[in-house]
């Protein structure tokens, strides 16, 4: 069951509406969706994330967000891609940041984004190796990054959190 990756103009108010009303519901942050978990708007959401896909300069990263999407049409999670790394993504964040809602984990869902992702920056960027990283009792995030050749780099500690960074090499 294969996933496509959407930009922000292929999916309705709708559909993110519903996903972002399943996080509330479980109390969960959506990683790598660039503040939809505290905005109050979809469409100043919206027009925030066509902003960041603007070529970056000194005061702002470029950023490109994607929605996955599975063969059934439905909006399953989420993931980003920072083209340069600022203080913030360089301690906690990465290049790269996801999340599938709760309902759909577990179906390789994140895995197959992520490569789509590193396929993706690969021929369109001159980036060779792309920070991920993630809280170390995150085992699941941890086995993403490993199946995608991830190299252990460090633990730092954020907020009495491990934080544990990889590298992928494109």
């Amino acid at each position: 069951m294969g996933i496509q990756l959407f930009e922000i103009e292929q999916v309705s108010d709708e559909q993110i509406k519903a996903f972002k009303l399943e996080f509330n519901k479980n109390k969960e942050i959506i990683q790598g969706s660039n503040g939809l978990t505290t905005t109050r708007s979809i469409s100043k959401w919206r027009k925030e994330i066509v902003k960041l896909r603007k070529k970056s300069d000194k005061r702002r990263m470029e950023v490109h967000q994607y929605f996955i999407i599975d063969h059934s049409g439905e909006l399953v999670g989420m993931i980003d891609f920072k083209s340069k790394l600022c203080p913030y993504s360089e301690r906690e964040g990465g290049h790269i940041g996801y999340s599938i809602r709760k309902s759909q984990r577990g179906n390789g869902y994140a895995e197959q984004a992520l490569g789509k992702l590193l396929e993706l920056i690969k021929s369109n960027y001159e980036i060779k190796k792309v920070l991920l990283t993630c809280e170390s009792h995150n085992h699941h995030s941890r086995n993403i990054i490993l199946s995608h050749d991830g190299r252990f780099n460090k633990t730092i500690i954020i907020n009495n959190r491990e934080i544990e960074h990889y590298w992928i090499t494109l």
